[in-house]
């Protein structure tokens, strides 16, 4: 039904470009779109921040939902999207952002459909649904109809790069991030009518009351007035943001797309310079600025949960216990109610344990295959705490803390050999990997008793690259990822492939199980003397558990050939 409704709504943008209206009467929808456009080279990329920069113990919650198959690479880089944003803001109410991967125009990357407040009799009038449910302190929206919409063109070429370098297309994440900024409420509802300009839907967006130029606001302007008109075209626009201006994008030749809805600067997140090979994997304060400027900036209500031994980027170990108090000053404090919220696998908090003494203490995850893992490798936790200070009762601000694991191999994919002469060739493929920010790739021939070593830096998937090495002897590539809880590594073998008797075929027959693989049906492990140890889907893999040894895991693809690899866990 939902998808009906979307396919209703693209319908009425084709009449009036970049907007449409949702059914539901309270509530309406405005589209952005990103057109396709070539990067600017003066634009300065950034990778993705080490992980105490990037996560929060005052994060939000942002669920995305899925309404299409999406790679599993690309679902990855979405989720890196997400928490970055989650360490930005604080909410009380969940966040559902729609995903769609679906065709789309020729020459447009993504749009986002963003629902905002339409109650005339409510002063949240044209407030992001996403954040009229924070103020309002209630949840409007669901997984079945979420405050936003971002749809993916899944006719062009998407690149899941971590490493912050140029390519010749689109990042995942930085386009990602760029819709969920729109959901949060960064978008102008300007709109031509006829010579002139108008509010969609006759009312301004939470965004547009900050708009101003040198003496005046948009919103005391006349609707479709030739000074409203003067003020779009006028390349004299700011947002004025409780900590600076910052020029708008609003050239004199009005764009669609483009006009109020990005910074004029080049180096942000939302800049309307950004494109194809443009990689920001940081979200800058000017951005934060203008969301925290139209209400996402939420007064602290309630004493801090503070810990013993855990940081405020909320980090900590899953196998130890820890002690939490309250920064209670000189107040008074009495009838404790703590409790700790662990995130199950269906991406709801369920209660673990409570408390009603001055400190709370959790323990160590006994069973930690039974709860949700997320893309650091993580579990996610809460503790919450209500108290009672001269009678009057209260609620802590939650603390989330995200509780580290043994690092893990998800999948080693995309294994190819190129040729650089007959029988020299180097390797690329791909790691999906969790508990770490890098790793190493140490690469072995049995004619040779030395290790190639290779660092990659790329969190959660790694592009690796080796030097070269002959298809005259075996070589071994061995993946290798650590952290302060253990070890994982897992090996590829390749056999020498070359033919004196027959050079130019043997150039190009490499075997299929390597490159081009595509995994379909379980992945099976097996242990060292061949007895089988797991069974089923790969999303699963994270959570089974096994002891410290050499094992192998094999897998098959849609022709039928089988790849096998080393593991060894330490």
């Amino acid at each position: 039904m939902f998808r009906l409704l979307l396919f209703i709504a693209l319908l009425i943008s084709s009449v009036m470009p970049g907007f449409t209206q949702s059914v539901n009467s309270q509530r309406y929808s405005i589209r952005y779109v990103d057109k396709i456009k070539t990067g600017n080279v003066n634009f300065e990329n950034q990778k993705l921040p080490a992980k105490a920069r990037r996560l929060s113990s005052n994060k939000g919650n942002i669920n995305l939902v899925y309404f299409d198959e999406v790679p599993d690479s690309m679902k990855v880089a979405l989720s890196a999207a997400a928490t970055l944003w989650e360490a930005k803001i604080s909410n009380r109410q969940p966040i559902y952002i729609g995903i769609f991967f679906e065709p789309l125009s020729s020459d447009v990357a993504m749009e986002s459909e963003v629902y905002y407040f339409s109650d005339t009799r409510s002063e949240l009038l044209g407030c992001p649904l996403a954040l009229a449910s924070q103020l309002l302190n209630e949840q409007y929206e669901s997984e079945d109809n979420p405050d936003g919409i971002i749809v993916l063109n899944s006719d062009i070429n998407w690149v899941c790069n971590f490493s912050g370098t140029s390519t010749d297309t689109y990042n995942v994440t930085t386009i990602a991030m760029r819709g969920i900024a729109r959901t949060l409420g960064f978008g102008s509802s300007i709109i031509p009518s006829g010579k002139n300009f108008d509010y969609y839907c006759n009312w301004p967006t939470y965004y547009d009351k900050y708009l101003c130029n040198d003496t005046q606001f948009l919103t005391e302007l006349e609707q479709e007035s030739n000074d409203m008109a003067n003020f779009v075209k006028s390349d004299n626009v700011f947002f004025n943001s409780s900590s600076d201006l910052y020029k708008i994008y609003a050239p004199f030749q009005y764009n669609p797309e483009l006009s109020l809805n990005y910074f004029e600067d080049n180096n942000s997140l939302m800049s309307y310079l950004l494109g194809k090979g443009n990689c920001r994997l940081a979200i800058d304060d000017k951005t934060i600025n203008v969301l925290r400027t139209i209400g996402w900036d939420f007064p602290e209500k309630g004493l801090k949960i503070k810990s013993v031994d855990i940081a405020d980027d909320g980090i900590a170990s899953s196998y130890t216990s820890h002690t939490f108090y309250l920064d209670k000053g000189e107040n008074t404090v009495t009838n404790y109610q703590w409790k700790f919220l662990l995130k199950n696998k269906s991406g709801q908090f369920e209660q673990i344990s409570t408390g009603k003494d001055e400190e709370f203490t959790i323990e160590k995850i006994n069973l930690p295959g039974s709860y949700f893992v997320n893309i650091n490798g993580d579990h996610e936790g809460r503790i919450e705490c209500s108290y009672t200070i001269n009678g009057v009762d209260f609620s802590a601000m939650p603390l989330s803390i995200s509780l580290e694991l043994k690092p893990m191999i998800l999948s080693i994919y995309d294994v190819e050999k190129h040729y650089v002469t007959l029988d020299e060739y180097y390797l690329t493929f791909n790691v999906t990997y969790t508990g770490a920010d890098y790793l190493k790739a140490k690469m072995e021939e049995d004619y040779s008793f030395g290790k190639r070593i290779y660092w990659n830096y790329e969190p959660y998937i790694a592009h690796v690259k080796t030097g070269t090495t002959t298809d005259l002897f075996y070589c071994w590539v061995t993946v290798e990822v650590s952290n302060e809880y253990g070890t994982i590594e897992e090996t590829l073998e390749f056999e020498p492939e070359y033919d004196k008797y027959n050079l130019l075929e043997c150039k190009y027959n490499v075997k299929k199980a390597e490159s081009s693989f595509e995994r379909v049906g379980p992945i099976q492990i097996f242990s060292s003397d061949g007895v089988l140890m797991y069974n089923g889907d790969s999303s699963a893999l994270s959570d089974y558990k096994l002891s410290p040894g050499i094992y192998f895991k094999r897998e098959m693809d849609s022709n039928g050939l089988y790849m096998t690899t080393k593991i060894i866990v330490r």
